[in-house]
């Protein structure tokens, strides 16, 4: 019976003891409780600050401390500025800040937590109440963009070693992009970050980089334009060609990949190919085969004269189509022959007058004379003088009424012919001239016309029957 009691006893103390014990560290968990309901808890920092066991209202005092008296560098890239809070227009609701750290502490660990770093940095948030700092960082930030790289985006451009079009990788550069410092800078300054390093996350991007499927489509849709290879043609010769490294130049990528020939290249190349192959009014010269005299001629309106416009759409829907053959040059007005810049271009049946021997011949389809004659040209000395030039025949219809204007506009002559034949315009040309007494000779220089070539009646009758509409007349002396 005393055994047992002995035992009953010391199991009581155990539980009184144990209960104290209980007790004991529940007064100290709750006094903890109590503590820590109005303190951070120890280890716990905010911006490199100390703020352990520090009420809501300590820590807003400090911190509004701290923002009154923060100073920070931004230096990278190029950027290198020493601000102040006041100087970047930045504020903080320190009082509210506090309050929402302090409520994010949970008493009731605090066993745990009193043994934990704690860092608070990512609650303070500052903000900006002006533009002071992003006017200071654009301003900043234009300076060193001023003699930066900009960056350059990919793009497809003409290889002459592989006669191809081909994607050129984007450049980085080194300019900035305002809007990425600004938020960069302000997000660290935000926090209070004493030293801001401006990373390359800041640099200015191209638009478009390596592997844009829009680079693959510019690429092919280049390279099917100069698949095109032809010739331009004028009665059979060439007068231009069309070739895949011409085709390139006009080639042109914009900065959003779309592929288009160059209007302004196109015309301009198309105005040059078209004054190079134009013949009329230009001079010509050859050797006549009668008497071995090397003549020439300018001026008039007979020759070739390529249609340049007409040539920028021609070229043009052919480049489209990829055409590797020949393609005839459009052309506003055709003449016999085509034997380059500066040769005769009348082929082999052409009219010829020569003012110095007041003498003109028509020669056939295999440039025999067949016919010929001295005439009676214009007066050179009342100003009347036969112009010189290419010209051709615009009608051989017979008898005309041939009908002078005084500079007044009023009639000076009306004379009627048998034949009249105009090769410039409608108001100079051959016809018979019964009132002339002889041809050929100086009589021109003192009973010239008034610009018409003056034929016997007999050989204007000759004349009209051989002469045909289009016939090239060339005038020269």
């Amino acid at each position: 019976m005393k055994e047992a009691d002995k035992r009953r006893g010391a199991l009581k103390v155990v539980g009184i003891t144990l209960g104290a014990i209980v007790g004991v560290v529940a007064a100290v968990y709750l006094v903890g409780v109590a503590v820590f309901a109005n303190l951070f808890f120890p280890n716990t920092v905010i911006a490199g600050t100390d703020i352990s066991l520090k009420t809501s209202d300590e820590v807003h005092a400090i911190l509004e401390d701290k923002v009154g008296g923060y100073e920070f560098t931004v230096k990278g890239q190029g950027i290198d500025l020493t601000l102040t809070s006041q100087a970047a227009g930045m504020s903080l609701d320190g009082k509210t800040i506090a309050q929402e750290m302090h409520s994010r502490v949970d008493p009731w660990r605090w066993p745990v937590e009193v043994f934990r770093d704690h860092d608070e940095t990512a609650s303070l948030v500052a903000s900006y109440q002006t533009t002071e700092l992003a006017d200071a960082l654009a301003a900043a930030a234009a300076e060193v963009n001023a003699t930066a790289e900009p960056p350059v985006s990919a793009t497809v451009a003409y290889d002459e070693r592989k006669g191809a079009f081909v994607i050129v990788p984007e450049s980085y550069g080194t300019a900035i992009d305002v809007d990425k410092l600004v938020d960069e800078v302000s997000a660290q300054a935000a926090v209070l970050k004493p030293h801001i390093a401006v990373s390359t996350d800041v640099l200015a991007l191209p638009d478009i980089v390596e592997g844009d499927e829009r680079l693959d489509v510019a690429r092919d849709q280049a390279n099917a334009l100069i698949a095109a290879d032809f010739d331009l043609t004028m009665n059979g010769i060439v007068g231009a060609q069309v070739t895949p490294e011409l085709v390139a130049s006009w080639v042109t990528v914009a900065p959003d990949l779309s592929v288009s020939l160059s209007d302004e290249a196109l015309v301009a190349w198309a105005k040059d190919v078209a004054a190079t192959n134009s013949t009329i009014g230009t001079t010509r010269s050859w050797t006549r085969a009668a008497d071995g005299k090397a003549l020439s001629v300018s001026g008039g309106d007979y020759g070739w004269r390529v249609d340049a416009d007409g040539l920028v759409s021609t070229v043009r829907d052919n480049v489209a189509a990829g055409q590797t053959s020949a393609v005839e040059m459009p052309l506003k007005s055709k003449a016999a022959a085509w034997n380059g810049a500066g040769a005769p271009d009348w082929g082999a049946r052409y009219a010829e007058v020569d003012l110095t021997l007041q003498h003109t011949w028509l020669y056939g389809d295999d440039g025999s004379v067949i016919w010929e004659s001295d005439v009676v040209t214009g007066n050179p000395n009342l100003g009347n003088a036969t112009p010189t030039g290419a010209y051709y025949i615009k009608s051989n219809a017979g008898a005309s009424e041939l009908i002078g204007l005084k500079p007044d506009g009023t009639e000076d002559y009306r004379t009627p012919v048998d034949f009249w034949m105009p090769f410039k315009g409608n108001s100079i040309g051959f016809h018979d001239a019964n009132w002339q007494s002889s041809f050929g000779g100086n009589r021109y220089t003192y009973a010239g016309s008034h610009g018409c070539v003056n034929l016997p009646p007999a050989k204007a009758k000759e004349l009209h029957d051989l002469l045909r509409v289009g016939d090239p007349v060339i005038v020269h002396g």
